[in-house]
């Protein structure tokens, strides 16, 4: 695409029903380039659920598991970027890479969480909370605080900061399908990409997300409720739950990826491939 020219609007229904229908008719097709980083994804998100769920002091095998869950999930979203991008398949039974490709997502991945971390600063800033309210807080006791210490310059700056943080992040989460595909990282271009369709993808990623919220939410409480009625016990339940959350956690990750990858590819103008 010329520099000199608008980039196109993203047609955000045409999107997400792109992204779901190629999530429905490749899911299979898509767990099986990745089964191996996906079946360890699913078995720590579980031991993730039901160590959170227990509200356990944080292990330092727990925190092995959240790196280690974000490391397979590079692995995943990588090969699924380039299978709905270039159409490059892993020939590999065993598909378990993670090399220049894997490690920018992550770094990526990352940097977009940083970016919210001076609202929050100025957000707690804006309490007059001391180090030692803070430690307390994370160490799970409130401290005592005086309205009269919030400052209103600070609570504003951070919320001001946020949605900064917010917005370009939604835009520069398409960094992830090109470093993924092994274009680098060009922050400009995105930028450039994305120009006026700020609230287009953001649409598309919410209209997703609450789809796959409320059909998760539906199956967890109907699922629970056939559970309960055979007379499984608390415990039981809790777990085949949080099992059947993860499965269909995969079947959002790969439809959460398909967004990312269909609106790249359109903004990029290269419509000569669908995922659905």
């Amino acid at each position: 695409m010329s520099e000199n020219m608008l980039p196109p609007k993203l047609p955000v229904i045409e999107i997400v029903k792109e992204a779901f229908q190629g999530a429905y008719f490749h899911f299979n097709d898509m767990v099986r380039i990745v089964w191996l980083p996906t079946l360890l994804y699913v078995v720590l998100n579980v031991y993730i659920s039901q160590q959170t769920a227990g509200a356990l002091e944080p292990s330092l095998f727990l925190v092995m598991a959240f790196i280690g869950s974000t490391f397979l999930w590079a692995m995943m979203a990588v090969a699924w970027h380039r299978r709905i991008l270039t159409g490059e398949t892993p020939t590999d039974f065993v598909y378990f890479k993670f090399g220049r490709n894997e490690a920018r997502f992550v770094l990526i991945t990352i940097m977009l969480t940083l970016f919210y971390l001076p609202g929050i600063l100025f957000l707690v800033m804006s309490t007059g909370l001391s180090g030692e309210d803070i430690q307390s807080m994370m160490a799970g006791v409130e401290p005592a605080l005086q309205p009269e210490n919030v400052s209103v310059a600070y609570l504003m700056l951070g919320y001001a900061l946020l949605f900064v943080a917010f917005h370009f992040s939604v835009r520069l989460s398409l960094l992830l399908p090109s470093v993924a595909i092994g274009e680098g990282v060009n922050a400009a271009k995105i930028i450039n990409l994305t120009k006026g369709n700020f609230w287009r993808l953001l649409g598309a990623m919410l209209l997703c997300a609450l789809v796959v919220l409320f059909a998760v939410n539906i199956v967890s409480a109907v699922v629970a409720s056939l559970l309960f009625a055979i007379g499984l016990g608390e415990a039981e339940v809790i777990l085949i739950i949080n099992i059947i959350i993860s499965l269909l956690a995969i079947f959002a990750l790969v439809v959460n990826v398909a967004v990312l990858s269909i609106a790249y590819r359109r903004l990029s103008q290269d419509a000569d491939s669908t995922f659905a």
